[in-house]
């Protein structure tokens, strides 16, 4: 906004790229020293970059605005940070933190934060610091030496920075990455250093007590591979920042540490058919069920899960949930090759495709034809035959990942299906799938219910109006089944808004998955836990035209 006449403010430039976001953060200065004010913003956007599921996790898009004449503005800068998946303990901040007279700009995103700055005529990553919760920054001279400091938070603590500015050697490198090529070789590649002509690779033996590192290689390149390395031992690395006319000719500090095991690709082993929407895969290593990996796997290469389930950080297969019924006849699921085992290993070449057959051939066993929720404690499952007292018994109803089945009784009106009565889950539009394992069930006619195929059923669901959101616990006391509340029946679009009963607004929030719930810790946009007292929230659906309003309360 821009004051043009008297006391009044009008606004002089929008911006109206077409970006869902999740989070935004400004901060403005003169950042490159040509006399007008940039604005420096990020995005924490929920698009996807690429149509190739390379990068299909939120991400933050990084810009500077600069004036380019009379109420108009130009992007001079932009960069992206990505498997970067948290809205949450974020700062922006513009501060002149080194020896020239024009401000960085502080970045922080959980738990990493950033200095960029202009030099040498571009923008750079200058500093890296990983470890940080922050929703602020501190800035200011605080010990009175002439160079502004700044104040990161490490939980319970705040550690204060300062650049040393008669310093003249080389930058450390801002950010180390490392990932696993096999049993006796890793990767590692790091953000350039903006005065470095040189790198050196450090190394050690990982030892929780303490580990030492030896020098083992030096490159003038960002990217290295180690190789000739023990199967399945820890290593520790860093990399040292060099430039041979420069006094000190090598970095103060190094980089970032990483730990990497080398160990051998992992491979997508086989596939297994639950039920008609429903995909057991089992690895040779464990694979992480983040939402981020949901995005790497397509059913016939086009169509993503769902949903993505694991028992559990050392289980060996992930269970994927489909939208859509599979069609009769032969498929195949597609792995991307950036899928990555729980140690940052990669998946075999050739193995990153399994095929199977679907044909619901019902002779000889017993499969689930459908299932629904009819409240959130009861399930009903309706199978492809009549099942005898082995339908009734609890024992063979798994429930994952919690909760349990504490009675089952037949329909009463359809002879096929059972009502399942739960404890310790909840069903329905709730943000939460639930999956129901059916084990040891015969029919009347004495066929059995399917190991493999057909005998699981999951539950999620978005709703198709706001009529009957709500949010449970409500009230809210501490210890209760949940660290926060939950708010449910919402549509898949819905957006949430928290406020006081003064009208002060707590925070925002979004649904961006289509199970109908969104789980909220009770921490406001600052990260803090809000007081006992009433709330209000209100949520909208764009698509549907609709509102609806609500109260919660929270007791100590």
């Amino acid at each position: 906004y821009e004051q043009q006449s008297g006391n009044d403010y009008h606004l002089t430039f929008l911006d109206t790229t077409d970006l869902e976001k999740s989070g935004n953060y400004l901060c403005s200065g003169d950042f490159d020293g040509d006399g007008k004010i940039e604005i420096f913003e990020a995005i924490h956007s929920t698009l996807l970059r690429n149509n190739d599921f390379e990068y299909d996790t939120p991400y933050w898009i990084l810009r500077i605005w600069g004036a380019t004449a009379d109420n108009t503005f130009a992007v001079k800068w932009t960069s992206s940070l990505y498997d970067i998946d948290t809205d949450s303990y974020n700062a922006a901040t513009a501060a002149n933190v080194d020896s020239d007279p024009n401000p960085e700009i502080i970045f922080s995103s959980y738990p990493r934060t950033y200095v960029l700055d202009f030099s040498s005529g571009e923008y750079r990553f200058s500093w890296f610091h990983y470890g940080s919760i922050n929703t602020h920054h501190a800035t200011g001279d605080f010990n009175g030496n002439g160079v502004d400091e700044f104040s990161l938070g490490r939980g319970d603590s705040a550690f204060f920075y300062e650049k040393d500015v008669n310093y003249a050697g080389p930058e450390p490198s801002p950010l180390l990455e490392g990932k696993v090529l096999d049993g006796q070789s890793i990767s590692l590649s790091w953000f350039p250093s903006f005065n470095a002509t040189e790198y050196r690779i450090y190394r050690g033996d990982y030892n929780p007590s303490g580990t030492m590192v030896t020098l083992i290689d030096s490159t003038t390149s960002t990217q290295y591979s180690n190789i000739g390395l023990v199967q399945n031992r820890d290593y520790v690395y860093l990399v040292e920042s060099k430039n041979a006319a420069l006094n000190p000719k090598y970095s103060q500090e190094f980089s970032n540490p990483v730990l990497l095991r080398p160990h051998s690709p992992f491979t997508a082993d086989s596939v297994v058919v639950l039920s008609s929407k429903q995909l057991k895969i089992f690895f040779s290593l464990p694979v992480s069920d983040e939402i981020f990996n949901r995005d790497k796997f397509r059913l016939d290469g086009l169509n993503a899960p769902l949903s993505i389930l694991s028992p559990g950080i050392e289980s060996s297969f992930l269970i994927l949930g489909f939208e859509n019924d599979f069609q009769v006849g032969n498929h195949y699921i597609l792995m991307d090759t950036s899928l990555e085992d729980r140690l940052m290993g990669r998946i075999r070449s050739g193995s990153d495709s399994l095929s199977f057959l679907y044909n619901p051939d019902e002779r000889g066993r017993v499969i689930l034809k459908n299932w629904k929720s009819l409240n959130s404690t009861t399930a009903w499952l309706r199978f492809s035959e009549v099942m005898d007292a082995s339908a009734l018994q609890v024992i063979n109803y798994s429930v994952f990942p919690r909760g349990k089945v504490v009675s089952a009784a037949r329909d009463g009106v359809d002879t096929l299906a059972v009502n399942l009565k739960i404890e310790g889950v909840l069903l329905g539009a709730l943000g939460d799938p639930v999956t129901i394992t059916l084990t040891n069930m015969i029919s009347l006619s004495g066929h059995p219910i399917a190991e493999k195929e057909g005998n699981t059923a999951t539950f999620y669901e978005s709703k198709a109006s706001l009529n009957e959101v709500y949010v449970y616990p409500n009230p809210f006391i501490d210890n209760n089944l949940f660290p926060g509340i939950r708010f449910a029946n919402l549509s898949s679009d819905a957006e949430i808004s928290v406020f006081s009963t003064a009208g002060r607004k707590i925070i925002s929030l979004s649904e961006t998955n289509p199970d109908g719930g969104i789980e909220w810790n009770l921490q406001d946009q600052g990260g803090n836990r809000i007081l006992p007292g009433v709330y209000i929230y209100k949520v909208i659906s764009v698509a549907l035209n609709a509102e609806f309003e609500g109260k919660f309360s929270v007791i100590k």
